[in-house]
C-alpha cells in the first residue's frame, strides 16, 4: 500500500489547474491583426508546421504533469507492502534496491553467551550478521540493539541504529544484559523509525522473547513483516539459581538479611549432582555450602530454603563493619558451572548494622514461660562469644520509659495486660507518634474497660461480636508490599493457621494495612495488621503467646520479631537491599516447531537457520521509497517541456 512522509501537501493537487487558468487568460488578452503581405508567408509556414495546436496542448499537459509529480514527490510516497513475499517493483532499478530499508535487531540478551569459544551462539550470530549484511548488501540498513539495555520496561524507547564502530565493539564482548519481549521490540521500532519496513531478528530462538506472542492474538497489522534467524542448537544444559526472598529466621543472621530462594535447571538427560554455595564476593572461601539434586525440568525446582544461610558466627566479614556498618558482599554459586556461567551466579549486597535493641515490656524480675521464649526469639545467642549485636532492654513498671536508643519494643498481651495501668496508656502511643515502632501481640480478648483493651481501642482494633466462635476461617491471604511482606509470605500457609485466635478482630482505621488476613464468616479480619502513627509504625499481631497456644513454640514467633527489627532497621538505615530480577531467558527452552508454525499462521513470522538464510533474505522486501523516482521523473519531464516550449518559441 501506498504511505506519505508529508500527506497534508496533496492539498496542494488543485493547483494543477493554474497552468491552463494562466494559458487562458493569456489567449484572451492576445490581439490578432492581419497583415495581407504576412498571409501568404503564415499559410507556407503552417503547412511545415504538425498541427501546433496539439503541440501546444502536449506542453500545457507536460507543465501540469510536471507540476503534479513535484508535488506528489514533496508528499513523500512510499510503498510498502508487508504481506508481499516477492521482491520491490523497483528493485531492478539501480537505485531501487537502495531505496527499501530494513531492520536488523540483534538479540544481545545474556542468553546468547551460552557456550564457549567460536562454538558459541554468540560467534554464530555474528556469522549470522555477515551473512545478513553480505546478503542485503545494497539495501538501506539500521541494525540495532535488542536487550534491556536498549529497551527499558514501560518506557518510550528510542532505538538508535549502530555504527561501524559500535558493531565490532558488541561482538567484541560477551552479551551480559537481560532480554526484552519481542512485542516490546516492535513497540521501540515504531516509535523509533516512521514508516521502517521488514524486521529481520537475530535470536538464539528461545521460547521466552514471544511468549507474549504466542499467549495473546494480537492484530495481524500491528505486526511488521518479520524474518527470523535462528542461530544455536539444542538441546541445552543449564542450571541457574534465583532470589525469592531476603530473609532470615533468628538462627541464620547474615547482617540481618539472609538468603532464601530456588535453583532450577534444564537438562536432555538425568541432571547431575551438584552444589550450592555461598561465598564472600571477590574471595575463595566458602561460608556455606551444601550438596544439591538439580531437577529435571524448569519447571521443578530445588528450594534454598531459609536455614540454608551462613550463621553469624560464621561471617568473619560482619564482625569486621560491625563497628561501622556497611554492607556484606555475597555470592550465591550453583555448581558445576555450565556454557552459561552468567546465570549460575548471584550477587548479593546485604546491609550490616552495628548493633540493635529490642525492649520487651514486663514487669522486673519476672520470669515466666512466656517472657523466656521471647528473650531466646529476640536473640537465641544471647550472653554466647557469638551473640550477634543485639540488645535487650526491659520495659517494667510502674513508669513504662522508652529510651531514645530504643529501637523497636515489643508488647504482649500476656505479659502486661494484667499490670498495665490506665496512666500508662499514653506512653506507648507517645513512643511511636515521635518515630518508634512496636511489635504488639493482643492477647487474649480482654473486657473493654480493661487498660489493656483501652490501649487497643485507641490504636483503632475493634473485636467482632462473633456468635459462633467456633467457625472455621477460610481464605488465608499473607503478603504485602516490600521485603517485608514478602518474607511474610515465605512461610507456608499452614504455619499461619495455628496463629488464627479464637477471637477476631480488625483494626478500623483508612491507614492500616493488612499483611495476613482471613475470612471469618461474611467479616474479613487482619492476623497481623500494620499501622501508621505520627512518625512511628505499630504492627498489631491478633493471637495469643500463652503456653498453651501453639504461637509461643511456633517457628513463625522468632521470624517474625526479626522481620519486624529489620524493617524498622531498613527504614532507621534507609536502606532497602534490592531482590535480583527472576531470569526468565535463563530457561533456554526453545520454539518448538509447532509454536513457530502458530507464529507463521497468526503473524506472518518466517524463521529461517543459518544454512536457508540467504534463500530467506532473497523473499525480503520491506517497501520502496518513491520520492528519488518521481524526482528522477521530473528532471526528464522538465527537459521534455522545455525542448518543446524553445521549439514553438521559435516559430
Amino acid at each position: 500500500m501506498f504511505t506519505f512522509a508529508n500527506p497534508w501537501l496533496l492539498w496542494l493537487f488543485p493547483a494543477l489547474a493554474l497552468p491552463w487558468i494562466f494559458r487562458r487568460r493569456q489567449e484572451e488578452r492576445i490581439r490578432h491583426i492581419n497583415f495581407p503581405l504576412l498571409q501568404f508567408l503564415r499559410e507556407s509556414e503552417e503547412k511545415e508546421l504538425v498541427n501546433p495546436q496539439l503541440q501546444e496542448l502536449l506542453l500545457l499537459i507536460l507543465r501540469t504533469l510536471l507540476l503534479a509529480l513535484l508535488i506528489l514527490s514533496l508528499a513523500g510516497p512510499k510503498w510498502s507492502a508487508q504481506s508481499s513475499t516477492r521482491s520491490g517493483f523497483l528493485s531492478f532499478l539501480p537505485f531501487g534496491r537502495s531505496l527499501q530499508t530494513h531492520v536488523v535487531a540483534m538479540d544481545s540478551s545474556y542468553s546468547m553467551g551460552y557456550g564457549q569459544g567460536d562454538q558459541s551462539i554468540w560467534r554464530e550470530a555474528e556469522k549470522a550478521w555477515e551473512a545478513v549484511e553480505r546478503d542485503l548488501r545494497g539495501f538501506s540498513t539500521r541494525m540495532i540493539q535488542w536487550d534491556r539495555s536498549t529497551i527499558r520496561p514501560n518506557q518510550k524507547n528510542r532505538l538508535i541504529a549502530l555504527s561501524a564502530l559500535e558493531r565490532e565493539s558488541l561482538f567484541a564482548s560477551t552479551p551480559k544484559e537481560p532480554g526484552a519481549s519481542v512485542l516490546e521490540l516492535i513497540e521501540s521500532m515504531d516509535d523509533s523509525f516512521e514508516n521502517a519496513g521488514s524486521l529481520i531478528l537475530i535470536t538464539d530462538g528461545q521460547r521466552f522473547p514471544w511468549s507474549d506472542l504466542l499467549q495473546e492474538n494480537l492484530d495481524r497489522r500491528s505486526i511488521p513483516k518479520i524474518l527470523v534467524a535462528t542461530v544455536g542448537g539444542g538441546p541445552v544444559a543449564n542450571a541457574w539459581a534465583e532470589i525469592d526472598s531476603l530473609s532470615s529466621p533468628p538462627w541464620g543472621i547474615a547482617g540481618w538479611e539472609a538468603v532464601a530462594g530456588r535453583v532450577k535447571a534444564l537438562y536432555p538427560e538425568t541432571p547431575p549432582a551438584g552444589t550450592i554455595s555461598i561465598l564472600q564476593t571477590g574471595g575463595n572461601e566458602t561460608l556455606y555450602s551444601r550438596p544439591a539434586s538439580f531437577p529435571d525440568s524448569p519447571n521443578q525446582t530445588v528450594v534454598i530454603p531459609f536455614e540454608f544461610t551462613p550463621q553469624f558466627s560464621d561471617l568473619r566479614a560482619v564482625r569486621q563493619l560491625s563497628d561501622a556498618g556497611g554492607e556484606l558482599h555475597l555470592t550465591l554459586r550453583v555448581e558445576p558451572l555450565d556454557l552459561l556461567p552468567l546465570d549460575n551466579e548471584i550477587e548479593l549486597n546485604i546491609p550490616v548494622i552495628s548493633s540493635f535493641s529490642v525492649g520487651v515490656a514486663c514487669q522486673g524480675g519476672e520470669e515466666s514461660p512466656i517472657l523466656s521464649v521471647l528473650l531466646s526469639a529476640v536473640n537465641p545467642l544471647r550472653g554466647a562469644p557469638e551473640s550477634p549485636p543485639v540488645l535487650i532492654e526491659r520495659i517494667s513498671p510502674p513508669e513504662m520509659t522508652f529510651g531514645e536508643n530504643l529501637d523497636f519494643a515489643l508488647l504482649a498481651g500476656d505479659l502486661i495486660s494484667s499490670w498495665l495501668s490506665a496512666e500508662e496508656i499514653q506512653a506507648p502511643l507517645d513512643y511511636v507518634k515521635n518515630g518508634g515502632s512496636i511489635l504488639l501481640f493482643t492477647g487474649p480478648k480482654e473486657s473493654s474497660d480493661n487498660p489493656w483493651s483501652q490501649l487497643l481501642q485507641n490504636l483503632g482494633w475493634q473485636w467482632f461480636n462473633t456468635e459462633n466462635e467456633a467457625e472455621q476461617p477460610d481464605s488465608l491471604s499473607i503478603g504485602g508490599t516490600g521485603l517485608f511482606g514478602k518474607a511474610l509470605s515465605a512461610w507456608d500457609e499452614s504455619m499461619w493457621a495455628h496463629w488464627i485466635p479464637a477471637h477476631h478482630g480488625r483494626v478500623q482505621d483508612d491507614s492500616a494495612i493488612p499483611l495476613a488476613a482471613y475470612r471469618i464468616g461474611d467479616q474479613t479480619a487482619y492476623l497481623v495488621t500494620q499501622l501508621s502513627l505520627g512518625k512511628g509504625r505499630v504492627w498489631i499481631v491478633n493471637t495469643s503467646l500463652s503456653p498453651d497456644e501453639d504461637p509461643l513454640l511456633s517457628p513463625l514467633l522468632p521470624a517474625l520479631i526479626w522481620e519486624t527489627g529489620k524493617e524498622v532497621a531498613r527504614q532507621t538505615l534507609r536502606v532497602n537491599p534490592s531482590i535480583p530480577a527472576e531470569r526468565f531467558e535463563s530457561d533456554l527452552t526453545r520454539l518448538s516447531v509447532d509454536e513457530k508454525a502458530l507464529l507463521t499462521e497468526r503473524y506472518g513470522i518466517r524463521f529461517a537457520d543459518i544454512n536457508s538464510l540467504g534463500n530467506a533474505l532473497d523473499r525480503v522486501y520491506g517497501g520502496v521509497d518513491l520520492r528519488l523516482a518521481l524526482l528522477f521523473l521530473c528532471v526528464l519531464l522538465a527537459l521534455g517541456e522545455s525542448w518543446l516550449s524553445n521549439r514553438l518559441a521559435s516559430m
